[in-house]
């Protein structure tokens, strides 16, 4: 090995002595086995207001997006 690869495999143990690899580090398996961090969307409340039609009235809904693009300035 030359002195570039001995000194990189130094500085990573170092770092997994350390534990900066937190999140991808081949030591910490047993944080990816936890569901919690690997999928954290599934924790989350669903808003079941997203799942009911609109009714707001076309106009109404063109006028907001107009006059949202006319204070942009596209």
């Amino acid at each position: 090995m030359n002195a570039s690869a001995i000194e990189a495999s130094q500085k990573f143990k170092q770092y997994i002595a350390l534990n900066e690899f937190e999140y991808s580090s081949l030591t910490n398996l047993n944080r990816w086995a936890n569901e919690e961090i690997t999928k954290p969307w599934e924790k989350l409340p669903i808003d079941e207001s997203l799942n009911q039609p609109d009714t707001t009235p076309y106009w109404k809904r063109l006028t907001k997006t107009l006059l949202r693009q006319i204070a942009v300035g596209v």
